[in-house]
């Protein structure tokens, strides 16, 4: 037996280390794929160790009886440790892929630990047998005649490693994919090689940079981890959703969502906020542990839980007033103020509830929208049922059909003077009703295409109609009729070239339109919006504010833009039932008619209302009562 070169085992220590301290240091240690990878490793730095050990004791021969029993022990821990390796990795593989419910059942698991329980059956009886390996002071360590019936048992997992691999490609990416096969291609040539040149230790440091090729290509934690908590977070969620879609597996997933987080974090502070998110992080994994089922918990900012449940029976609402209550109890002084943690829970069967992805991960945002405000915990085919969620989740399709249609029908609400007792202007209204949907609520429909991105191609149609029937004289009483923009046309940076295409194309002078916005438009404050502004007005189309006196409401903001007038919101004139907020309206009116801008109100829906507005000094107004036949009968 030639001495052992060492070289190449030394030379996998520092990448042990590397590994360890990468993975811990990016906090890659939670979820069941993470914990069996630093079970791989550690197995496989143990066969290093052993491996070494015994190549140093074996330097010098005749061996004396200290170093041969040093170098049976470390033989025996090789073999122990390789093979577990060779075992582990293959169980990493189902939970990397997303596919451990194939191997869920205890039959599957003890049939596929028999291999590597035969390793161990075969090293117990060793010392009888030598069938596996023996040491003697002369020669060292001998290969045993059955030797070859553990690389029979590596060659199993190997096999089935590499099936499981392929069989769910599509649920890894390229790099992903060929650092997992490198462990066994790689080690199929290092075995060769030992198997030739026995003195080489090569098989070791080859795993070494199999498992580094797999933290650098797989364990990514900026698809694994939320970096401000340290916990599992959204986009590994994402990419378990994508590897299950793929797998075709049936889950129960459980959205946890603290609506307040933001202002509870504000309150605590972001030190003290990371220990809440990490407690109400144990308290389900506790509760899951408590009730015997399998949790897998992401956390997303500021403040969202998403838990995958492989058992699709568990009802989780036995556990959640008592999780509650222990929440609320983790706040500390926060609880002491008053401060309560406004938490709404949902649980989705995947994929009978939802099939998507995307749909799913677009639910997990959007459903306390959809969820009853009085009720804590919820079901998502409930939501799923309900029409407005309907319409959101498929306006795609249902815009698709009105354009393409032309289904779209457009009227027009008067804006009239109480002074002159005329309609001045018109506020341009879309209608749509839906063949599977029928008549839709336009303002959720505005509102989707903004949050779909569809605000760009709904805004664009609806401004082309409005030229069209502003040249065909259907809109001759009005001196201009006002159309709405979206904050995604208010963007663009071509936006007034498109303008000034449709008013050559149908032949219109720019002051009878008026452009009108949401104050919306100030979270996106930009060059681009501001110059875009600018130009309209220099074009000579007027340009409103909508929906001043909620919100964003800025004066500052008011006088950086360049415009003609501003409409009061509908919820400010309601509120002036009460006194003390008449004295807000006529300030804000006053304040806006010194600028100088014009002012509209809008809600006005009776004699009285009118009149107070009038005596404010506001001259134009929009609403329901219908002074003379000046006004339709349509509110906005």
């Amino acid at each position: 037996m030639r001495d052992k070169i060492l070289y190449l085992d030394l030379g996998a220590i520092p990448i042990f280390v590397i590994i360890w301290y990468t993975t811990i240091f990016r906090k890659m240690t939670k979820g069941r794929s993470n914990v069996l990878f630093l079970w791989v490793t550690a197995f496989a730095f143990f066969t290093v160790v052993a491996d070494l050990l015994a190549g140093v004791f074996m330097s010098e021969r005749p061996l004396d009886e200290a170093s041969q029993k040093v170098v049976i022990v470390t033989e025996y821990l090789y073999f122990i440790t390789r093979n577990g390796t060779n075992m582990l990795y293959f169980f990493f593989m189902f939970a990397i892929t997303r596919t451990w419910y194939r191997i869920n059942a205890l039959w599957k698991k003890v049939l596929f630990l028999l291999p590597y329980g035969g390793v161990l059956a075969m090293l117990a009886l060793n010392e009888g047998t030598h069938g596996v390996f023996t040491v003697t002071a002369d020669a060292g360590y001998m290969r045993g005649n059955y030797i070859l019936v553990l690389y029979v048992f590596a060659i199993f997992y190997l096999i089935a490693g590499m099936v499981c691999l392929i069989t769910c490609r599509r649920a890894l990416d390229l790099g992903a994919l060929l650092a997992l096969s490198a462990m066994y291609v790689l080690n199929i040539i290092a075995v060769a090689i030992q198997l030739l040149y026995s003195e080489m230790l090569i098989e070791c440091y080859f795993t070494s940079i199999s498992l580094l090729f797999i933290v650098l290509f797989v364990q990514r934690p900026e698809k694994q981890v939320d970096l401000s908590t340290g916990l599992p977070g959204y986009q590994g969620f994402r990419e378990e959703m994508g590897k299950i879609k793929a797998a075709r597996q049936n889950i129960q997933i459980i959205v946890f969502s603290i609506l307040n987080a933001y202002d509870i974090s504000r309150y605590m502070g972001e030190e003290a906020f990371v220990g809440y998110i990490h407690a109400i992080e144990a308290q389900i994994r506790t509760y899951a542990k408590k009730d015997r089922v399998s949790c897998e918990l992401y956390y997303e900012q500021p403040g969202n839980f998403y838990a995958i449940l492989e058992d699709t029976k568990y009802n989780p609402v036995q556990a959640i007033p008592e999780i509650r209550e222990n929440i609320q109890s983790y706040l500390g002084d926060a609880a002491n103020a008053g401060v309560r943690a406004d938490t709404r829970i949902v649980t989705i069967q995947f994929p009978k509830d939802i099939s998507d992805v995307d749909e799913l991960l677009n639910f997990g945002h959007d459903f306390v929208r959809f969820a009853d405000v009085d009720r804590l915990y919820s079901h998502a085919d409930k939501m799923i049922a309900r029409k407005d969620y309907q319409i959101e989740t498929h306006f795609h399709e249902i815009l698709d059909r009105a354009l393409n249609a032309d289904s779209f029908s457009l009227s027009y609400q008067p804006i009239w003077s109480a002074k002159q007792k005329k309609n001045i202007a018109a506020d341009t209204i879309l209608e749509l009703t839906d063949a599977q949907y029928g008549k839709l609520d336009m303002a959720v429909v505005m509102d989707t295409a903004e949050k779909k991105g569809l605000g760009i191609r709904l805004g664009t149609y609806l401004m082309e109609r409005v030229f069209m029937d502003i040249r065909e004289k259907k809109l001759a009483e009005y001196e201009y009729v006002h159309v709405p923009l979206s904050t995604a046309q208010c963007m663009q940076m071509d936006f007034t070239d498109k303008v000034w295409k449709l008013r050559e194309k149908y032949d219109i002078h720019p002051e009878q339109v008026c452009f009108s916005f949401k104050e919306s438009v100030y979270e996106n404050i930009s060059e681009v919006l501001n110059e875009n502004l600018n130009r309209l007005s220099a074009q000579g189309y007027r340009l409103m504010l909508d929906g001043f006196g909620k919100g964003y409401s800025n004066m500052e903001r008011v006088l950086e833009f360049p415009l003609m007038a501003v409409r009061l919101d509908k919820s400010l004139i309601l509120s002036s039932v009460y006194q003390e907020k008449r004295f807000i309206i006529k300030g804000i009116i006053h304040m806006l008619s010194e600028v100088p801008l014009t002012v509209i109100a809008q809600g006005v829906d009776d004699e009285a209302t009118m009149q107070m507005l009038v005596d404010m000094g506001c001259e134009l107004m929009q609403g329901n009562y219908n002074k003379g036949g000046y006004y339709a009968d349509s509110d906005m």
